[in-house]
């Protein structure tokens, strides 16, 4: 499973809901929406012809709020993280360890390593 960065341009109302005259109706621009999580693979949690991104993962293999994304409306993905079957189950209270996860450079052009643990996400 991936951590990643989806950017994507999401269907919206191109007005409050109130009537308006139709030469007012100027919504040239995309609706660019970033949503980031685990991606979910068809075969397992995630959509046919979709990008599926899950909000949450536990140790046992439940996730939370699942974000099905029309992979014709993806803009781009940025993969973050590759999270292996073994570093979901060391995930408990007993055993914490550092992850190794990816994070941009200043003004978003290159990547580098940093360690973090799991259990101090504000480090």
């Amino acid at each position: 499973m991936k951590v990643a960065l989806v950017l994507w341009h999401d269907a919206h109302a191109g007005n409050d809901g109130n009537w308006i005259h139709l030469d007012d109706c100027k919504d040239d621009e995309p609706y660019l929406v970033a949503t980031a999580g685990i991606i979910l693979d068809p075969k397992r949690g995630g959509k046919k012809n979709h990008v599926s991104v899950a909000s949450s993962l536990t140790n046992d293999g439940h996730v939370d709020y699942i974000t099905h994304i029309p992979k014709r409306m993806v803009v781009c993905k940025y993969e973050l993280y590759e999270l292996g079957d073994r570093d979901v189950e060391k995930w408990d209270n007993k055993e914490r360890r550092s992850l190794v996860y990816r994070v941009p450079e200043e003004g978003g052009t290159s990547w580098r390593r940093r360690r973090k643990s799991p259990d101090h996400a504000d480090r």
